[in-house]
């Protein structure tokens, strides 16, 4: 899950957009 590590750094919901988009 290095790509998550590597999006600790952005903001929440930016973070959370990009779950989505990797997992829905």
């Amino acid at each position: 899950m290095k790509e998550i590590e590597n999006t600790l750094h952005v903001t929440l919901p930016d973070r959370y957009k990009w779950l989505l988009k990797e997992y829905s």
